[in-house]
């Protein structure tokens, strides 16, 4: 809905006048961002309203706000009477100028919870009071209090809207997010780390959260507590007994020493048997004593760890109690509601509680009213680990809130940031499996959430493949020069690479609404702000780590901005076709900016998936190089470094393998000789059957060149030149390159990476480098593919085509490469696949994931048919 008045005007917003004093706040009654991206409004277009509190201690007052369908007539304001809702004119990241007039020339002050507004409004005559405030991020209800020598005056109490998000939908949309991810991460803990169910989802506050622990651990809980009924913890002490002289058995210095201080106990004997007492008389009297103290060891089964128990079973039973009769409160008279069976587990459980209650080593077990202090028993010993744990998921039950917002949830920049990070492992945990996360943590406060600016975390995953990555949280980077702190940093790490291929995300509560003519001649529309790309420039080129060599190299692949914007479709220009040139950089330099809210994360989403999937040869390349690094690249990774050799008996490969060496002609390998740096040995079947194919190679130590007669270990009959390699140490291959219908008869040349990934004897046929990157990227998504060539012998074969299961082939074609899927069939050129492979790789996946009515489809190892062996 268009408005009368502009919003682009400083006007007055709210006015009012009390018996004591005039308050007048001024500002634009509308945030530009708010109106470019139509913000608070309902489904009917219309605005959202706000709310407005007035109170005047002295009880008169009369208030007039904005209101934008007034009229010029009366300025834009209108009467506000108390309990009506008012338009929204109030937003963060806005300044505000306030002018209050003592009319009865008293003092005033002020006070809101934000010291900078606080401090803001001062003293400019001799009765008037002014100043400029700005709420920064702080959204939601916000309280000015004015007084006078200590005595209230007024309060208003404002709503303050957010500007670049819409207030009832996204902001809400946020802080649910928040919560219920962590509640997710918080089960998900318990669940691998205590039990194996699932919880029951929660519609009330802690008492539902207590009963659905309760009833997920109950039964595990009755077995920890049988395995201390069977073995209680106990301690022998010493227990002093007074008995009559004809039980005591033992006397001993302690015996004496009690006997001192009670002489009454002693009577004469008269017949000289006894104690002898007063030596110094001519007749020394005897005695004997009536009774005696011994000392005797005893099982006392009062121990703190005891009454520990003791105490864990009371307050179950409280709270089982206390709930049931919350229960039944409220749902005993609504049958459609009342779930006996709830009922009964409350009964059951409380029986079972009151019944180890009464077992026989806790009824001389004192009690105890709280846990003070811990015991290595507690925290170790079978079964009271267990119940410790227990109690403290049932102490606290999952109070996150309280943990994770150290800082105000209006501050609306760090929830934003909160939420992507926790909305990112959302989407990773919906497709990999989540192996660790020191997000949730158990102390003796109950369960934890260590989510905070100022502190570290992480959460890790692992793929189907076995590749291993994080997502990281306010992870510190130290550098030579300065520290970087980005919010939240994807590590992947890649099969056949040991690099570790870090992407910083990071969260920017800011946006450009493109009403700048200088942005939008650049860059069209709305999007991130041009200092925070600059910042992930800075991000890419200072996070650095030290290699092996002591040297510096860059570990960030790709930095991007996550901004506060729904139109994804149009950011991405797949409504108009025009994208923004922060996305089209994404493509260009690997650096640029994603809109990320609530439901509006598809394009992270497909990033995501794309980041993950990508070839390390394919991340490399999406990141700027230096001059050299590609010749460097070839050297590293295409050279055909690697010789393959045949064996003509099987003792050769016995002598070959304890001796580390092995033998080929001169012709075999005189134009490679330079360049190699490995040899690997080709098994043949008819030789070693089923254990054919390629198993071990080895690193060349050094070479010779010699007529075959000196090579003695293994006799020959010929005089021609040989090159004999001196082998390091022969290493077996990760896993036993199979042959199928092909074979090597004299040598193939290929690369150490190749070799190390291969599972079938033709993929050594790629001779160009735009085959091997192509198997490679179609490797990351159909594992068992099969590749056939065009000669069953390696030596002189070539690649012939790639078979991917359901229907679908790829080959090259003259100077195409060719796909052919259920009929349809597409075509690149080679060049476009070298000029730019990343654009080629994702339209080839696209095209194979998708059947022909557009469905995506599930290319996984079960549908790939395997080649005859």
């Amino acid at each position: 809905m268009g408005l009368p008045l502009s919003g682009s005007k400083d006007r007055e917003l709210l006015k009012i006048k009390t018996e004591d004093l005039l308050i007048v706040i001024k500002g634009k009654p509308i945030h530009p961002t708010v109106e470019q991206f139509q913000l608070h409004r309902n489904d009917r277009g219309e605005w959202e309203k706000a709310t407005l509190e007035i109170v005047s201690f002295n009880g008169y007052y009369k208030a007039c706000v904005f209101d934008p369908f007034a009229g010029n007539e009366t300025d834009g304001l209108s009467e506000f009477k108390p309990g009506t809702m008012v338009f929204p004119c109030f937003y963060e990241q806005q300044t505000y100028s306030i002018q209050v007039k003592s009319l009865k020339g008293k003092g005033l002050q002020f006070y809101h919870e934000n010291k900078y507004i606080r401090d803001a409004i001062t003293l400019f005559t001799e009765d008037i009071y002014s100043g400029n405030i700005n709420f920064k991020s702080d959204i939601g209800f916000s309280e000015l209090q004015i007084m006078s020598s200590g005595r209230p005056l007024l309060k208003i109490k404002l709503e303050v809207f957010p500007s670049k998000i819409d207030y009832r939908r996204d902001f809400q949309e946020l802080l649910k997010d928040v919560n219920e991810e962590l509640y997710n991460l918080a089960y998900d803990f318990l669940k691998r780390t205590y039990f194996g169910a699932k919880p029951i989802p929660n519609k009330m506050p802690s008492l539902i959260e207590f009963f659905n622990i309760i009833s997920l651990i109950f039964e595990r809980l009755l077995k920890s507590l049988e395995i201390i009924r069977i073995n209680p913890h106990h301690k022998i002490i010493r227990v002093d007994h007074i008995n009559c002289i004809e039980k005591i058995k033992r006397f001993d210095y302690q015996s004496a020493k009690w006997l001192c201080k009670h002489p009454e106990v002693l009577r004469p004997t008269g017949n000289g048997r006894g104690l002898v007492i007063g030596t110094q008389t001519l007749v020394p009297q005897t005695y004997l004593p009536q009774k005696l103290r011994e000392s005797k060891k005893e099982i006392t089964y009062n121990t703190f760890e005891n009454r520990f128990i003791k105490l864990v079973l009371k307050k179950i039973s409280q709270r089982l109690h206390h709930f049931r009769k919350e229960y039944l409160k409220l749902y005993s008279t609504d049958n459609s509601r009342f779930d006996p069976e709830v009922d009964k587990k409350l009964c059951h459980m409380s029986e079972r509680i009151r019944s180890f209650s009464r077992v026989e080593f806790l009824k001389d077990t004192a009690d105890i009213h709280q846990l003070d202090n811990m015991s290595l028993v507690l925290q170790m010993a079978p079964g009271y680990r267990d119940v410790y744990k227990y109690y403290l998921m049932l102490l606290k039950g999952l109070s996150i809130q309280s943990d994770v917002f150290h800082l105000s949830v209006k501050d609306l920049a760090v929830l934003y940031e909160y939420w992507c990070f926790l909305s990112l492992n959302k989407l990773l945990k919906k497709k990999y499996q989540l192996k660790k996360n020191d997000l949730i943590k158990v102390n003796n406060r109950g369960l934890v959430v260590t989510l905070r600016r100022d502190k570290r975390a992480s959460i890790h995953y692992e793929s189907q493949k076995g590749e291993k990555f994080s997502l990281s949280y306010q992870e510190r980077k130290n550098g030579p020069t300065t520290a970087q702190v980005p919010d939240n940093v994807l590590s992947l790490r890649k099969e056949g690479s040991d690099i570790s291929y870090k992407y910083v995300f990071d969260a920017k509560y800011r946006i450009n609404p493109a009403l700048d003519e200088n942005y939008k001649r650049h860059h069209k529309k709305p999007g991130p702000e041009e200092d925070d790309i600059n910042t992930m420039h800075r991000y890419r080129d200072a996070i650095i780590y030290e290699d092996k060599a002591g040297g510096f190299e860059r570990s960030v692949f790709g930095a991007f901005v996550l901004f506060p914007y729904s139109n994804e479709d149009h950011y991405s220009g797949r409504t108009d076709g025009i994208p923004h040139t922060f996305y089209e950089s994404i493509n260009q330099v690997n650096i640029g900016g994603l809109p990320f809210l609530p439901g509006h994360t598809k394009l992270v989403e497909e990033f995501l998936d794309e980041l993950i999937l990508d070839t390390p040869e394919t991340a490399a390349e999406k990141a700027l190089v230096h001059d050299g690094t590609e010749e460097y690249y070839y050297n590293k990774f295409l050279k055909k470094n690697v010789f393959i050799g045949s064996l003509r008996t099987k003792e050769q490969w016995d002598i070959n393998y304890k001796l580390k060496f092995y033998h080929t002609p001169l012709r075999n390998v005189f134009r490679e000789l330079g360049n190699l740096e490995y040899v690997a040995v080709y098994r043949r079947k008819e030789l070693f059957k089923n254990d054919n194919g390629i198993r071990h190679y080895g690193k060349i130590k050094s070479f010779r060149i010699l007529p075959r007669e000196k090579i003695t270990e293994i006799k020959g009959n010929n005089n021609r030149l040989y090159v004999r390699f001196e082998i390091e140490e022969w290493l077996e291959l990760p896993r036993r390159i199979i042959p199928l219908q092909y074979g090597v008869y004299d040598r193939l040349f290929t690369t150490l990476p190749l070799l190390l990934m291969a599972k079938e004897l033709p993929e050594l046929s790629m001779q160009t480098e735009e085959e091997v990157r192509l198997w490679k990227e179609l490797r990351r998504f159909v594992p068992d593919m099969n590749v056939s060539a065009d000669d069953e012998m390696m030596d002189r074969a070539r690649l012939k085509d790639i078979n991917i299961g359901l229907g679908a082939n790829i080959w090259f074609e003259g100077d195409f490469l060719m796909a052919e899927k259920s009929g349809e069939t597409r075509a690149w050129p080679v060049e476009d696949l070298r000029r730019n492979r990343i654009k080629v790789f994702r339209e080839l996946r696209e095209f194979l994931q998708e059947d022909t009515e557009g469905t995506p489809t599930d290319i996984t190892p079960q549908h790939a048919k395997k080649l005859p062996t």
